[in-house]
C-alpha cells in the first residue's frame, strides 16, 4: 500500500493532492465534536475516501477544461510589468531556440504561413494541467493544416522533474516541449514584454509577427480552423479572443468586489454585485456561486439546502456542493439535514462515476 501511495505522488501529483484533500475533508467532518453527528459524518468520511479511491487510481485522466469568458484566475507567478509586447510586433525565435529541448523538434527559424501556438505552462500549475488535453488535441488536428504547437515550460525549477512528467504523460502530451526555467531569455523577452503575470498562458505567432495572449483553453476548433485559412481569419480569431479578454476583465473586477465585501460581510455590498453579475448576464456558474456564498456569509441555511436541491448541471452541482462543504467544516451550528444533503450528494457523484465506468 505504502508503495502504491509513493507510485502515484511521483506519478500524479495532482491527483495526490485531491485525494490527500478528500480524506482531510472527511476526517475534519469526522472530528467537529458533535457526538449525534458521528454517524453522518463517518457516511461522508467513507465517500470522500471511495473518491480519493478513484482519483488515484486514474493517474492519467484529467480531462481538458472548456474555459468561457469566465476564466478562472491563473497562477500568479510574476510581478506586474508593463506591456511592450504588443500585436503587430516582430518577435524573435531565439529564445525559444536557447531553452532545452525536453521532447520533439523546433525549426530554427519562423515557418512561413504557420501559426505557432507557445502554450506556457508548468508542473506545478492545476490549470495548466487541465489545459494540457486541450492543446494536445488541438495540436492533433491542425498540425498538417499548419499549426505549430509548442510548449514552453516556465517558473520552474528542475529540467528533469518536467522530463519526467512530459514522458509520464506520453501521448496525452505529443507536441515539442522546451524547458525555460527561471530567468531565461524567453521570461523576459516574452512574459515579462506581454506583462504575463500568470499561467496557463497562450501566445499566437504567425510569420515572426506577435498575433496575441489568451488562455489556451479559450482557443477553440473553430478559432484556430479560422486563423488558419488566412488573414481574414486571423482578424475574425483577434476579435474573438478580445471581446472575450474584455468581458473576462469585466467579471475579474465585478468578482473581486463581491469577495471584497463578503471579506467584510458586507451584505449589501454583496448583493450590489449579485445583481450586476446578473445584469451583465456572466456565467450561471459564477452567479448561483455568489448567491450561495451569500447565503453562507448569512448562515442562511434554509437557502443553501435549496441551492443544493436545485443544482442539476453537474459542473454547477459541484461547485456548489464544494462550497457547502467548507460551510459545514467551519460552523458547527450547521442543521444535521444539511450534512446529511451533503453526505447523499458525495455518494451521489460516487455512484455516477461507479456507473460511468471508473471502479477502483
Amino acid at each position: 500500500m505504502a508503495r502504491r501511495k509513493v507510485e502515484i505522488r511521483n506519478k500524479a501529483p495532482l491527483q495526490y493532492k485531491l485525494g490527500r484533500f478528500f480524506i482531510n475533508t472527511a476526517h475534519n467532518l469526522r472530528n467537529r465534536g458533535k457526538k449525534g453527528r458521528r454517524r453522518r459524518y463517518q457516511v461522508v468520511k467513507i465517500t470522500l475516501i471511495l473518491l480519493s479511491c478513484i482519483a488515484l487510481g486514474h493517474a492519467q485522466s484529467i480531462p481538458a477544461t472548456p474555459i468561457k469568458p469566465a476564466t478562472p484566475a491563473a497562477d500568479a507567478k510574476t510581478e506586474v510589468t508593463a506591456t511592450t509586447l504588443l500585436p503587430g510586433a516582430e518577435v524573435d525565435i531565439k529564445p525559444i531556440l536557447a531553452a532545452k529541448r525536453t521532447q520533439g523538434d523546433v525549426a530554427a527559424t519562423w515557418e512561413p504561413g504557420k501559426l505557432y501556438l507557445l502554450e506556457c505552462w508548468a508542473t506545478w500549475c492545476g490549470p495548466c494541467i487541465a489545459a494540457i488535453p486541450h492543446v494536445n488535441e488541438l495540436h492533433k488536428k491542425y498540425h498538417d493544416k499548419g499549426l505549430r504547437v509548442i510548449g514552453m515550460n516556465v517558473w520552474e525549477d528542475g529540467e528533469e522533474k518536467v522530463a519526467a512528467f512530459v514522458e509520464k504523460k506520453g501521448k496525452g502530451m505529443s507536441y515539442p516541449v522546451v524547458y525555460v526555467g527561471k530567468g531565461g531569455a524567453f521570461e523576459t523577452e516574452w512574459l515579462k514584454a506581454a506583462g504575463v503575470t500568470g499561467i496557463p498562458t497562450a501566445f499566437l505567432v504567425r510569420d515572426g509577427k506577435f498575433l496575441l495572449k489568451t488562455h489556451p483553453s479559450q482557443l477553440t476548433d473553430e478559432m484556430i480552423s479560422s486563423a488558419l485559412k488566412g488573414d481574414e481569419g486571423i482578424k475574425k480569431l483577434t476579435e474573438s479572443v478580445s471581446t472575450m479578454e474584455k468581458k473576462r476583465e469585466v467579471m475579474m473586477a465585478n468578482s473581486r468586489a463581491f469577495y471584497q465585501a463578503m471579506a467584510a460581510k458586507n451584505i449589501e455590498e454583496m448583493n450590489k454585485h449579485l445583481e450586476e453579475a446578473k445584469a451583465m448576464e456572466l456565467p450561471e456558474q459564477q452567479i448561483q456561486t455568489m448567491v450561495l456564498r451569500m447565503a453562507i456569509t448569512q448562515k442562511d441555511w434554509a437557502a443553501i439546502q435549496k441551492h443544493l436541491d436545485a443544482a442539476t448541471d453537474k459542473p454547477m452541482a459541484g461547485m456548489l456542493l464544494y462550497e457547502a462543504s467548507n460551510a459545514v467544516l467551519q460552523d458547527d451550528t450547521a442543521p444535521e439535514s444539511l450534512v446529511k444533503t451533503i453526505a447523499a450528494r458525495f455518494d451521489e457523484v460516487h455512484s455516477s462515476l461507479r456507473s460511468g465506468g471508473m471502479a477502483y
